[in-house]
């Protein structure tokens, strides 16, 4: 496939297989996944974000198990950052609460970690837990994170809609 083809598939791809809730492509994520997790040629590099949020979407508890043990066992930088975006991406709140906490207990390397500030809230459907969350473990959380990207913070806050909300924000 030529480039553009390469780049619309790997936004496209996660958009129906999350928004469309399409099975098929859920099923086909989770494994691939599995597969790179296992062999990392065996997932395109230009797919490989798309098949892992795909997967952490539809996933479970074991799934989140088994690409947490994987960003803690990498030591290419490259693959636990994806690892640790697509942990951001699972939608249990329990899940969700794991998540941040790693963030805030400093798990990984702050630098790896940007990502997943701004990447938890992106599901509708855990953004006010996902807030919730960040903002009990607020100072925690800017503590370990580059200066720069504590801004990105305040982008979960954004993402709520509702007025009481945004003045939760605001204060």
């Amino acid at each position: 496939d030529d480039e553009d083809t390469r780049v619309i598939r790997s936004t496209v791809v996660p958009l129906v297989a999350v928004m469309g809730r399409d099975k098929a492509l859920a099923i086909e994520a989770h494994r691939l996944a599995l597969a790179w997790l296992v062999d990392r040629q065996a997932v395109d590099a230009d797919v490989v974000d798309a098949v892992l949020v795909t997967a952490a979407h539809h996933g479970d508890a074991k799934l989140y198990e088994r690409f947490l043990a994987e960003a803690r066992r990498a030591t290419n930088r490259d693959d636990r950052e994806h690892l640790l975006y697509a942990l951001a991406r699972f939608r249990s709140p329990a899940l969700i609460e794991r998540t941040v906490q790693l963030v805030a207990k400093g798990a990984f390397d702050s630098r790896e970690m940007v990502g997943m500030g701004s990447a938890i809230v992106l599901a509708p459907e855990t953004r006010r837990q996902a807030f919730d969350s960040i903002k009990t473990h607020y100072d925690a959380l800017v503590a370990r994170m580059p200066r720069p990207s504590t801004a990105r913070l305040i982008y979960v806050g954004t993402s709520l809609c509702d007025e009481a909300a945004q003045a939760e924000v605001a204060g």
